[in-house]
């Protein structure tokens, strides 16, 4: 019989092994700030690649070429390289609680237009 993998779990908050993240910023605005500020320039910018790749696909010339160099960079990234899973950096993440940025979370406008 084979043996099958287990599945990464997210790390335990209650857990209480020393944390990542200082105190002052655990759990705070700060924290969540900061997750952000990381996180969603990545997450916007992530589009502008394929796009200017297209761009000098139509440029013609040397531009075509860098064109497509970058597709090929961007194929490589996405299909050639495998990212281990690391739990240290789950539980920073975990730890400085995104959540927290908000201060509430809640749906406004013509909500009863909206069809469930």
């Amino acid at each position: 019989a084979g043996t099958q993998a287990s599945a990464p779990r997210m790390p335990s908050r209650s857990s209480s092994s020393s944390t990542l993240v200082p105190g002052w910023l655990a759990g705070t605005f700060a924290g969540g700030l900061l997750v952000h500020c990381c996180f969603i320039p990545l997450w916007v910018g992530c589009i502008v690649p394929p796009f200017l790749a297209v761009y000098l696909l139509f440029c013609g010339g040397l531009r075509m070429l860098a064109g497509l160099a970058l597709i090929g960079l961007i194929v490589y990234l996405d299909f050639g390289i495998t990212v281990r899973w690391r739990p240290w950096f789950m539980r920073l993440i975990y730890e400085l609680n995104m959540t927290r940025y908000y201060s509430r979370c809640e749906l406004r406008g013509a909500l009863d237009a909206v069809k469930t």
